[in-house]
């Protein structure tokens, strides 16, 4: 079907709105591959305005979050398979402990008092159950 059938095709027959056929005859040039949207770069910082550290620290943790319920969400949809379960117990509990891990990372990231934050959840703890459990 050509572009000029398609732009024709949803006017609603000869008494289409001057409305349907202005967006009907640009859904035809981007078929045609005449419009293309233009690429914007996104915009660096510039040396004079510094990103803030605190902002910095508060990207690095919601990502690390974000991480944290991406393994969440996997190890939940393993452990719902019973061959795998049964198969895997021991991998899937790793699911689990790096989310710990994560989550506890992310909270150090955006402390003001990092080595308090490290000593209240207690980071040697889990360094101390991965270790055991790699064994």
């Amino acid at each position: 079907m050509s572009s000029e059938a398609e732009a024709g095709q949803y006017q609603g027959g000869p008494g289409g709105s001057e409305a349907q056929r202005r967006v009907d005859a640009i859904v035809a040039e981007a078929k045609r591959g005449i419009w293309k949207p233009q690429f914007q770069p996104p915009a660096t910082p510039s040396a004079a305005s510094p990103m803030c550290p605190k902002l910095v620290e508060r990207r690095l943790s919601e990502e690390i979050e974000y991480v944290q319920r991406l393994l969440e969400m996997m190890g939940d949809q393993l452990a719902g398979d019973p061959v795998i379960l049964q198969r895997h117990s021991r991998a899937l509990q790793g699911f689990d402990l790096m989310s710990q891990i994560l989550g506890h990372i992310a909270r150090v990231v955006v402390a003001d008092d990092k080595d308090g934050a490290i000593d209240g959840i207690g980071m040697h703890d889990l360094r101390a159950r991965l270790k055991r459990q790699a064994l």
